[in-house]
């Protein structure tokens, strides 16, 4: 029965109850006489007994037929009489098949008083906990309120109502959350509910005095639709879908309007669901389970915003076992699968799916204990983490190889573990801890391309500042230092935007758009009159391959081929340096696809080019 612990009283007893509500103004029923025990009465020297007492008991002698007393009080005398001589001889029938509520019975009400008196102990125990970690929480040393010589009343009382704000309790009115998720603008925050098994969402807001952050749930939740636990729960990055999963086999897609309403419906056939997320670039939902595969979909949205289908992208085949736990990287190009055969995978799901591409696997290998394993990828895909039991595993996605294990990284069994944004540090939860770890491996794959780039580069300056980049940090006083430099066209109303992997920027002056390589500082191509009036806006997407502008109430997106040469000269240095066969062939197909693809690009731009040169030469000779 849901809705209760495991110590609870009805986990111990069942049964059937039946109400009855007499209305208003009706007499109330005489109370049930209980039933004589009249089987007794087989045996001959019980009858004689009950017959002896009713004799003494009843004085028929009294009773005459010109009796002038009430001849109902006389009936209720002797029945009373018979009675009670009845139950003192014969007693009351037991009741069959219900021991368990037999009052008299001395075992059972022991062993219920042990309950009651350990269930006193727990809560008592649990009071006094919540008690203490509450009064704790509250004594702050004197140094860090405020209190110092020198300082006035409104800057203490100031410092402590700062130290106060650090953190607000969220209650759940009669239930617990098992998962929670913070939206993309960490505006709000949805939590997945244990014993309503739905979902309930949070918006954050500040206090109405303008100081400090005040949590409040919505009116409704959202529908329950299944009886199961939920196993999943996630938020696509760009905010138009929720997804929760439960631990059979069905996944819900909602919307993130208040209510939620279900825009579809997926059934995972794997026979019960152990893991399911959303990528961490919102397009695709993953679910694990009970079979060796790892399936993951696409959620499709129409150009208009509105929700169009969820499709089947690809999947992960290789196991021999289900899957215990996966994660992808930051922009799902690579993901790691963990099973109960013993084995993790590394996979590239840089992929053409919609033409029936598969998955390819990268590398694999072999883990200490296949028991409740979970598995974390580094956002910049450089390595990845995998936790069994109390203990945590870095390993290299390049080499493939265990680069380090935490032991005992907690008192009680690892639940939770996850990489931040910048893939330095490696979170992880139990025992009511929250433990951080640096990602070594991370560290070490930066220094390799920051050595790769010192081979490389040309520019003196250049050399100098990646030495000193990984040395030398800011916060020990050391000042920014200068890579390369030179000049533009035109000084007036210029920007600039960078690629968000550093290999190269765009200068936007007026009507035309310049491209420069961030390692050698030179000017890599230009746009000539990208838009009918001057440019407003220049920005590059996330994968660094395109630049958008604005202007002339339009928005022009154009290739990066800047980046593209860096992409396909890094990939270059990987397949010198690297010793895994698979990983060469795959290196090998991606410099293939990147040539194609900026062959490609480069023939389109010069297609164009020489039309716009037909039509100008036109135009002159009319």
């Amino acid at each position: 029965m849901r809705g209760s612990g495991h110590l609870s009283d009805h986990l111990l007893v069942r049964s059937h109850i039946k109400l009855h509500v007499s209305p208003a103004g009706r007499r109330q029923r005489q109370p049930q006489v209980k039933r004589l025990d009249v089987s007794a009465l087989h045996n001959s020297e019980t009858a004689a007994e009950l017959q002896d007492t009713l004799m003494s008991e009843v004085n028929l002698a009294n009773m005459s037929d010109d009796t002038t007393e009430d001849i109902e009080k006389l009936w209720s005398d002797f029945r009373n009489a018979t009675y009670t001589a009845a139950a003192d001889v014969l007693g009351f029938k037991k009741r069959k098949h219900q021991d368990w509520f037999d009052e008299n019975d001395v075992v059972i009400q022991e062993l219920l008083d042990s309950m009651h008196e350990a269930h006193r102990k727990i809560l008592a125990r649990t009071i006094l906990n919540r008690l203490t970690s509450a009064v704790a929480e509250r004594v702050h040393p004197e140094s860090q309120c405020g209190f110092r010589s020198g300082r006035g009343t409104a800057d203490m009382i100031f410092a402590y109502r700062q130290l106060q704000e650090k953190s607000v309790q969220v209650n759940v009115e009669l239930d617990h959350a098992t998962l929670v998720k913070f939206s993309p603008d960490n505006r709000a925050f949805i939590v997945a509910l244990y014993n309503g098994n739905t979902i309930r969402v949070f918006r954050i807001g500040r206090k109405d005095e303008g100081t400090g952050i005040q949590v409040s749930a919505l009116e409704q939740d959202f529908p329950q639709k299944s009886i199961k636990d939920i196993i999943g729960l996630g938020i696509s990055s760009n905010g138009k879908f929720m997804m929760t999963a439960f631990a059979d086999t069905s996944i819900y897609v909602w919307n993130t309007k208040p209510g939620g309403e279900v825009l579809a419906t997926i059934d995972t056939h794997q026979m019960e669901n152990y893991h399911a997320a959303v990528s961490p670039c919102g397009r695709f939902i993953g679910c694990s389970g009970f079979t060796p595969d790892v399936k993951v979909w696409e959620v499709n949205f129409a150009k208009g915003g509105d929700f169009k289908e969820v499709s089947r992208a690809f999947e992960l085949k290789g196991h021999s076992s289900g899957v215990y736990s996966f994660d992808f990287n930051m922009d799902s190009t690579r993901m790691v699968s963990v099973s109960k055969d013993g084995t993790w995978r590394l996979w590239d799901t840089n992929i053409e799916y919609q033409k029936g591409q598969e998955a390819s696997l990268l590398t694999k290998g072999e883990i200490h204990s296949a028991a409740n394993c979970m598995v974390a990828m580094a956002p910049n895909g450089s390595s990845f983490a995998i936790a069994q039991g109390y203990d945590i595993s870095l390993y290299s996605a390049e080499t493939g190889q265990e680069e380090e294990k935490f032991t005992d990284v907690h008192a009680e069994p690892v639940t939770a573990v996850a990489f931040d944004l910048g893939s330095k540090y490696l979170v992880s939860t139990g025992d009511k801890h929250v433990r951080v770890l640096h990602n070594t491996v991370g560290y070490q794959a930066l220094l390799h391309d920051l050595q790769h780039k010192l081979k490389t580069t040309q520019s003196t300056a250049y050399k100098m500042s990646t030495i000193s980049f990984y040395k030398f940090e800011y916060q020990k006083g050391q000042e920014a230092s200068l890579l390369t430099k030179g000049e533009i066209h035109s000084a007036a109303n210029c920007m600039v935007a960078m690629a968000p992997n550093g290999s190269s920027f765009a200068i936007a002056q007026g009507y035309d758009i310049s491209l420069y390589s961030a390692e050698t500082g030179q000017e890599e191509e230009k746009f000539t009159d990208v838009h009918a009036e001057p440019v407003t806006a220049v920005a590059f997407d996330l994968g660094s391959k395109y630049l958008v502008s604005t202007g002339d109430k339009h928005v022009r997106v154009l290739h990066n081929t800047v980046g593209y040469q860096a992409l396909l000269h890094d990939l270059q240095h990987k397949l010198k340096t690297t010793q895994s066969t698979a990983y060469k062939e795959r290196l090998k197909e991606q410099i293939k696809e990147t040539e194609d693809a900026l062959k490609a690009i480069v023939g389109d731009e010069k297609g164009e080019k020489d039309k716009k040169d037909k039509e100008n030469s036109k135009k002159k000779g009319k």
